[in-house]
């Protein structure tokens, strides 16, 4: 099973979001991460593709076919240092 653990922060000072990326991978124990990056809505997800070695579209695909093999959480931080 792949977990991936989003953590996004929105900036309304200056209208920016930034979110943070957990993979962890529970068959091998591997785990990468992504500590700060810009990018709202589900942007999460092109930071964990990058992070698994591969582009968004086949990590959707990846996801839509193998439900059982991911599990994906995005939780909303109110403060940067929070990410």
């Amino acid at each position: 099973m792949i977990i991936v653990e989003a953590r996004r922060c929105f900036q309304p000072t200056y209208g920016n979001t930034y979110h943070s990326v957990v993979v962890k991978d529970t068959q091998t124990g591997g785990i990468k991460r992504a500590d700060f990056n810009y990018g709202y809505d589900e942007q999460y997800l092109n930071t964990a593709a990058v992070l698994l070695g591969m582009n968004e579209a086949e990590l959707r695909r990846d996801m839509r076919d193998n439900r059982a093999k991911y599990h994906v959480v995005c939780t909303d931080v109110p403060r940067k240092k929070d990410l």
